[in-house]
Protein backbone atom coordinates (compact mmCIF):
# COMPACT_ATOMS: atom_id res chain seq x y z
CA UNK A 1 0.00 0.00 0.00
CA UNK A 2 1.71 3.06 -0.77
CA UNK A 3 1.97 5.92 1.69
CA UNK A 4 0.27 9.46 1.85
CA UNK A 5 2.81 11.47 -0.40
CA UNK A 6 4.30 8.26 -2.41
CA UNK A 7 4.08 8.29 -6.26
CA UNK A 8 3.59 5.63 -9.04
CA UNK A 9 3.46 5.78 -12.42
CA UNK A 10 -0.40 7.29 -11.98
CA UNK A 11 0.27 10.23 -10.21
CA UNK A 12 0.43 11.36 -6.27
CA UNK A 13 -1.46 9.20 -3.69
CA UNK A 14 -3.35 11.11 -1.09
CA UNK A 15 -6.06 10.16 1.66
CA UNK A 16 -9.15 12.62 0.95
CA UNK A 17 -8.80 16.25 0.66
CA UNK A 18 -10.57 19.40 -0.72
CA UNK A 19 -9.62 21.44 -3.59
CA UNK A 20 -10.39 23.26 -6.65
CA UNK A 21 -8.75 20.42 -8.22
CA UNK A 22 -7.81 16.95 -8.21
CA UNK A 23 -7.05 14.00 -10.48
CA UNK A 24 -8.47 10.43 -9.10
CA UNK A 25 -6.96 7.44 -10.58
CA UNK A 26 -10.27 4.74 -11.13
CA UNK A 27 -12.36 7.34 -9.89
CA UNK A 28 -15.30 5.48 -11.91
CA UNK A 29 -15.57 3.70 -8.39
CA UNK A 30 -16.23 6.76 -6.91
CA UNK A 31 -18.01 8.83 -9.32
CA UNK A 32 -21.79 8.08 -10.07
CA UNK A 33 -23.63 9.60 -13.07
CA UNK A 34 -26.96 10.85 -12.36
CA UNK A 35 -29.26 9.03 -14.68
CA UNK A 36 -30.92 11.12 -17.25
CA UNK A 37 -29.10 14.19 -16.68
CA UNK A 38 -26.79 15.62 -19.36
CA UNK A 39 -25.86 18.99 -17.89
CA UNK A 40 -27.50 19.82 -14.85
CA UNK A 41 -28.26 23.35 -13.97
CA UNK A 42 -27.09 25.79 -11.39
CA UNK A 43 -29.54 24.83 -8.64
CA UNK A 44 -29.29 21.12 -9.36
CA UNK A 45 -25.33 21.09 -9.53
CA UNK A 46 -25.26 22.90 -6.22
CA UNK A 47 -27.49 20.43 -4.64
CA UNK A 48 -25.10 17.27 -5.79
CA UNK A 49 -22.02 19.19 -5.31
CA UNK A 50 -23.26 19.10 -1.55
CA UNK A 51 -24.36 15.72 -1.52
CA UNK A 52 -20.88 14.42 -2.96
CA UNK A 53 -18.59 16.35 -0.89
CA UNK A 54 -20.10 18.10 2.35
CA UNK A 55 -22.89 15.13 3.01
CA UNK A 56 -19.70 12.05 2.07
CA UNK A 57 -17.67 13.84 4.50
CA UNK A 58 -20.20 14.32 7.35
CA UNK A 59 -21.51 10.46 6.17
CA UNK A 60 -17.41 9.29 6.54
CA UNK A 61 -17.00 11.22 10.05
CA UNK A 62 -19.91 9.72 11.35
CA UNK A 63 -19.27 5.99 10.11
CA UNK A 64 -15.75 5.99 11.44
CA UNK A 65 -17.40 7.51 14.88
CA UNK A 66 -19.53 4.07 14.84
CA UNK A 67 -22.75 6.69 15.76
CA UNK A 68 -24.95 4.18 16.41
CA UNK A 69 -28.50 4.09 17.95
CA UNK A 70 -28.50 5.72 21.61
CA UNK A 71 -25.00 7.49 20.82
CA UNK A 72 -24.66 11.14 21.25
CA UNK A 73 -23.40 13.58 18.64
CA UNK A 74 -21.92 16.79 18.19
CA UNK A 75 -21.73 18.60 14.66
CA UNK A 76 -20.68 21.86 13.38
CA UNK A 77 -20.21 23.85 10.04
CA UNK A 78 -21.40 22.40 6.41
CA UNK A 79 -19.97 19.17 7.18
CA UNK A 80 -21.56 19.15 10.40
CA UNK A 81 -24.60 19.46 8.91
CA UNK A 82 -23.66 16.59 6.61
CA UNK A 83 -23.15 14.64 10.07
CA UNK A 84 -26.19 15.23 11.34
CA UNK A 85 -28.24 13.92 8.67
CA UNK A 86 -26.06 10.86 8.78
CA UNK A 87 -26.20 10.12 12.84
CA UNK A 88 -30.13 10.83 12.67
CA UNK A 89 -30.19 7.93 9.85
CA UNK A 90 -27.53 5.67 11.99
CA UNK A 91 -29.58 6.32 15.02
CA UNK A 92 -27.80 8.76 17.18
CA UNK A 93 -30.48 9.74 20.31
CA UNK A 94 -28.76 13.24 20.60
CA UNK A 95 -27.61 15.16 17.95
CA UNK A 96 -26.24 18.06 18.78
CA UNK A 97 -25.19 20.99 16.20
CA UNK A 98 -22.93 24.00 17.01
CA UNK A 99 -24.05 27.03 14.72
CA UNK A 100 -24.10 30.72 15.20
CA UNK A 101 -26.31 31.28 11.81
CA UNK A 102 -29.72 30.83 11.98
CA UNK A 103 -30.01 29.36 8.82
CA UNK A 104 -28.06 26.44 9.21
CA UNK A 105 -30.01 25.84 13.14
CA UNK A 106 -32.86 25.63 11.01
CA UNK A 107 -31.22 22.94 8.50
CA UNK A 108 -30.15 21.40 11.67
CA UNK A 109 -33.36 21.06 13.40
CA UNK A 110 -35.24 19.84 10.28
CA UNK A 111 -31.89 16.89 9.63
CA UNK A 112 -32.47 16.14 13.34
CA UNK A 113 -30.64 17.80 15.40
CA UNK A 114 -32.06 17.72 19.06
CA UNK A 115 -29.72 20.91 20.78
CA UNK A 116 -28.60 23.78 19.03
CA UNK A 117 -25.26 25.77 20.34
CA UNK A 118 -23.77 28.97 19.53
CA UNK A 119 -20.99 29.14 21.64
CA UNK A 120 -17.13 28.34 20.08
CA UNK A 121 -14.32 27.50 22.56
CA UNK A 122 -13.70 27.29 25.57
CA UNK A 123 -17.16 28.31 26.10
CA UNK A 124 -18.60 25.83 23.58
CA UNK A 125 -17.02 22.77 25.37
CA UNK A 126 -18.17 23.74 28.75
CA UNK A 127 -21.54 23.98 27.27
CA UNK A 128 -21.31 20.49 25.71
CA UNK A 129 -19.87 19.18 28.74
CA UNK A 130 -22.64 20.60 30.48
CA UNK A 131 -25.73 18.93 28.36
CA UNK A 132 -23.89 15.54 28.67
CA UNK A 133 -23.38 15.59 32.60
CA UNK A 134 -19.89 17.05 32.64
CA UNK A 135 -18.22 14.36 30.11
CA UNK A 136 -17.24 15.77 26.42
CA UNK A 137 -16.54 12.60 24.86
CA UNK A 138 -16.12 9.11 25.48
CA UNK A 139 -13.81 6.35 23.94
CA UNK A 140 -15.55 3.71 21.21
Amino acid sequence: MASWGSTDEHGLYVDGGQGEAVRVPQADATLVKVPGVVEPDAELTASLLSLSDVMATGHHASLGSRVAPGRTVVGDGAAGLGGVLAAKRLGAERIIAMSRYADRQALAREFGATDILVERGDDGAAKVRALLGGVLAQGL
